[in-house]
């Protein structure tokens, strides 16, 4: 459909132009083209009021001046117009009614449109952009061989309206933000789980090219408003935006890859303490002419006494470091003399 004429077969047969529309795009109504109709039709009814006015005066015989029979078809014409007009508020789009049937893919639009009087009426939804904060925990990321699917927590703002007023009232439901959240949390779900763990995050941290769901979001914010759009696209919805606020594994998968990164942490801390060892160790070595073995001993005496330096100026010293130095020590000379021994 393009033209506001083309619905006038619906007046006809209602049910039968709804099915000729299934494939149709949705388009609003020219207003212009409605003021046209309205008047063709307004004119017509006047014409015939005014010939009505002559006949029927006519045959009895009362003496009916043109001018006032004129001006009695011009009424006939100004009623007619104005019963048609309906007036769509700012916001909003109307849903053409003929003979009590919505007529499918065409709509009007913000301002005053004409509609034929006595068999069509007009139908409202509220279009103007919605916004929505959704919170989504235990989102499960696609696993892999190495590692296993992950919980995430997702926080997601969305923009929505209703393009497809049709579409919106036969829904029957007069408050569909219900509807909206449970299609976000599902659409969130699904596309986390399509994507490993590493996957989500780089998609999450690259920027996409495609601006229909708003400028500078993320791939996967893109990736989620499709899928958003396809699942609310059943009752006339579009999104207009997504953006992530938070993307983060849960609270125990962030405790546990903390005591992995201590761990990690601790043992190159203890590979670089066992590497200055023995650097000294063989330093001292080289520079005395002492064994490797009276180096690692004169090592050990330097520890002691710094022990005791420490002690006499009333600091206090971690002694657990200080035993896991002298046992890294202890084994590193081990490790000197064994090699010696070979």
């Amino acid at each position: 459909m393009k033209s506001y004429f083309d619905i006038l077969g619906a007046y006809f047969d209602v049910e039968g132009f709804n099915r000729s529309q299934e494939q149709s795009e949705t388009f609003v109504i020219p207003k212009v083209e409605s003021y046209i109709l309205g008047a063709i039709i307004s004119t017509a009814f006047a014409i015939v009021a005014w010939i009505l006015l002559l006949v029927t005066f006519g045959m009895l015989s009362i003496d009916l001046n043109i001018a006032l029979s004129l001006l009695m078809a011009i009424g006939v014409w100004m009623v007619v117009f104005a019963g048609g007009l309906v007036s769509i508020e700012v916001g909003f789009l109307g849903v053409i009614v003929i003979l009590g049937e919505r007529i499918k893919n065409a709509h009007l639009g913000e301002g005053v449109f004409w509609l034929i009087p006595f068999f069509t009426s007009s139908e409202y939804v509220d279009a103007r952009q919605q916004h929505k904060d959704t919170h989504v925990n235990q989102a499960l990321t696609k696993g892999t061989g190495k590692v296993g699917k992950v919980d995430l927590d997702v926080d997601v703002n969305s923009a929505w309206l209703v393009d497809n007023p049709y579409r919106r009232l036969n829904v029957n439901m007069a408050n569909i933000e219900g509807l909206v959240d449970d299609a976000i949390r599902s659409s969130v779900v699904s596309v986390i789980g399509r994507h490993t763990r590493k996957q989500v995050f780089r998609k999450h941290q690259k920027i996409s090219k495609e601006t229909k769901y708003g400028e500078g979001v993320s791939e996967l914010s893109v990736e989620i408003a499709k899928e958003i759009e396809g699942n609310i696209a059943t009752f006339g919805g579009k999104i207009v935006r997504v953006y992530i606020s938070t993307l983060l594994p849960d609270a125990k998968l962030i405790e546990q890859e903390r005591r992995v990164a201590i761990e990690e942490a601790q043992r190159d801390a203890e590979r670089i303490q066992s590497q200055h060892v023995i650097d000294e160790v063989n330093k001292i070595a080289k520079e005395t002419g002492a064994s490797k073995e009276q180096a690692g001993q004169w090592f050990l005496a330097q520890i002691d006494k710094a022990e005791i330096k420490v002690d006499q100026n009333n600091f206090n010293v971690n002694t657990e470091t200080l035993d896991a130095l002298k046992v890294i020590s202890d084994s590193v000379i081990n490790k000197i003399l064994g090699k010696q021994g070979d």
